[in-house]
Order: C-alpha cells, then sequence, then structure tokens
C-alpha cells in the first residue's frame, strides 16, 4: 500500500493524521524562524513563554509533546502569518525528501522553489508575486 505521507502510515485515523500533518509542519517552521534568526534557548524561551526544555523538545521535533493548538499560539507569538501548503508544496516537499529533485539548505529556499517565500523578518510566509 502506498501513503501520501509518514502520517498517513502511522495514523489509521485520518483526522488524526491530518493533525500530525499539521503538527509537523508548525513544528518545522518554528523551528526553523528561531534558527534564521540566530535565536538561542533563553531568547527563544523568553519570546515564546515556555522553557528551554520545551524549546529543546520543540527543536529536537517531539511532536506527541505539543498539541496543535500551543503550536499555533507559538506561531503566533513569533509573528508568524503561515498558510497551509498546498498540493503542488507539499509534492515539492516530498521530492526533496525523496531526493527527487535538488536539495535544500532551508525551508526558506524550499518554500522559494515551490513560489513562496518565508520572511526573515519572522513575519510569515507570503505568496510570491
Amino acid at each position: 500500500m502506498k501513503y501520501n505521507s509518514v502520517w498517513d502510515a502511522i495514523e489509521d485515523d485520518p483526522l488524526k493524521a491530518e493533525d500530525m500533518k499539521l503538527r509537523s509542519f508548525l513544528m518545522m517552521v518554528i523551528k526553523q524562524s528561531i534558527q534564521d534568526e540566530k535565536i538561542n534557548y533563553e531568547q527563544a524561551a523568553d519570546i515564546l513563554g515556555i522553557s528551554q526544555d520545551r524549546i529543546d523538545s520543540l527543536v529536537q521535533g517531539k511532536i506527541n509533546e505539543f498539541t496543535l493548538e500551543v503550536l499555533l499560539e507559538l506561531a503566533k507569538k513569533l509573528q508568524l502569518d503561515f498558510f497551509i501548503p498546498n498540493k503542488e508544496t507539499i509534492q515539492a516537499m516530498r521530492d526533496a525528501q525523496a531526493g527527487e529533485v535538488e536539495t535544500f539548505d532551508t525551508v526558506d529556499d524550499l518554500f522559494t522553489d515551490a513560489g513562496l517565500t518565508l520572511k526573515k523578518s519572522l513575519t510569515g510566509f507570503q505568496k510570491m508575486k
């Protein structure tokens, strides 16, 4: 059986799989934002109002430690305006992961290739014109 994502393979319930996809996506965006701005754990903890241990869990991708609501709140605190990726963006991500296209050094490179841009000022995503 072929799955559209690892979450579809892990979760039998389609709603739970979608929740996992969204949480994974938000964790990647938050982590990349912290790294792009060169914010250390102490600064990130202050900005986000969580402990440095929670920052470490986020950076390590411990998805089960974060609800979708918590991740949305963290994104809001970073002033990230994000979008739900469309099928083309998701396919670009899959192709990159599968090595079917050039690799991307950053999330910004990936989204630029997909016709989107990640603002460096932590203000979020916007469509490229």
